[in-house]
């Protein structure tokens, strides 16, 4: 496969059993590591515009404020968040679970970098 002009080259640490994951479907590396962050974030954003429908902007910032970082893991103080929202999440999938998750990493992330994003999951952009 023919290599993207002016794409920036990085450093990657991966664990040997992802590390394998990606052997296991191509033997270009770099390529595969690429297309499948590719289609994550593509998942990402199609749930999470899903999800946008579901579940309003007050409940979200709720949600939202019940999570807190644990070393490098985001939690939820599941008695902090009401219960409608409790209801909520324990009806979601596993692939909108990790697409409420990793927009809430996100949300938090630019926090711990001094920003203050607004209080939602799900942007409207789809970011």
């Amino acid at each position: 496969m023919a290599k993207k002009r002016n794409a920036p080259q990085i450093t990657v640490t991966m664990q040997p059993e992802v590390l394998a994951q990606v052997d296991a479907r191509s033997r270009y590396r770099s390529t595969q590591i690429n297309r499948d962050l590719e289609a994550y974030y593509a998942l990402m954003r199609a749930v999470r515009a899903e999800l946008r429908l579901t579940l309003g902007k007050r409940e979200q910032a709720a949600l939202l404020a019940a999570m807190r970082w644990a070393g490098s893991e985001l939690v939820v103080d599941a008695a902090a968040v009401p219960e409608a929202v409790r209801d909520w999440c324990a009806a979601l999938s596993p692939i909108q679970r990790l697409a409420v998750m990793d927009a809430a990493r996100r949300y938090h992330y630019q926090r711990r970098r001094g920003r203050e994003p607004e209080p939602r999951l799900f942007e409207e952009n789809g970011e």
